[in-house]
Formats: C-alpha cells, sequence, structure tokens
C-alpha cells in the first residue's frame, strides 16, 4: 500500500516478509518509525530470515513486476485490487487530516 500511496518507495523482501525502503530507512507493519537496517526488522530474525537458502541470501530490492510474480507464486496470494483501494483510501484520508505533504508529517 505504502508503495502505491507515496513516490520513491522500493519494494524489498526476505524469504515470505515483505518491507519497504523509503527515504533510506526500512519500514514494515512492527517497525513504523522505520530502521536504518532490514535486519532490525524483527519480522526478518533480525537478518537471518527462516534460515532457508533464499533466506541466507539476504533481503533483496524487487521491481514491482518481480515483486508480483513472486507474491502470486507464494502460498500467499495477495489481492492486489483490494490493495490498490486501501491505498486509495489511506491516501484519500491521510490528506484529508492535512497532516502535511509527506509521510514524516512535516
Amino acid at each position: 500500500m505504502a508503495y502505491l500511496m507515496f513516490e520513491g518507495v522500493e519494494l524489498w523482501s526476505i524469504g515470505a516478509h515483505a518491507f519497504i525502503k523509503y527515504q533510506g530507512k526500512f519500514y514494515d507493519s512492527e517497525r513504523l518509525q522505520g530502521e536504518e537496517d532490514w535486519r532490525d526488522l524483527p519480522a526478518c530474525n533480525f537478518g537471518h530470515g527462516c534460515g532457508c537458502r533464499s533466506c541466507k541470501k539476504g533481503a533483496r530490492k524487487m521491481s514491482l513486476n518481480f515483486f508480483k510474480k513472486f507474491w502470486l507464486g507464494n502460498r500467499i496470494k495477495p489481492n492486489w485490487e483490494w490493495y490498490k483501494t486501501l491505498a486509495e483510501k489511506g491516501l484519500e484520508q491521510y490528506e484529508s487530516c492535512q497532516l502535511g505533504n509527506n509521510i514524516n508529517g512535516s
């Protein structure tokens, strides 16, 4: 959703955990204030992932097309239209609250 709402968001993943990088920090649902190093995200098992071969390679940045292809091949199949709708509603609410013009609220 953040990828759809804000410009300059990068998609990242390690194993079955997706997260974003924005303005030099990594974010997920557990670290809303962001972390400078993706290894500090608890869901990434602090850099170890689940221990599978893919996780041992570490996290990687993904293009939107690769990200979608990866997740559609995963057992967790996202509903992209639902995410798009949520992002649009979230952005609408964000803008209506007049919290500022960027994610940091400035």
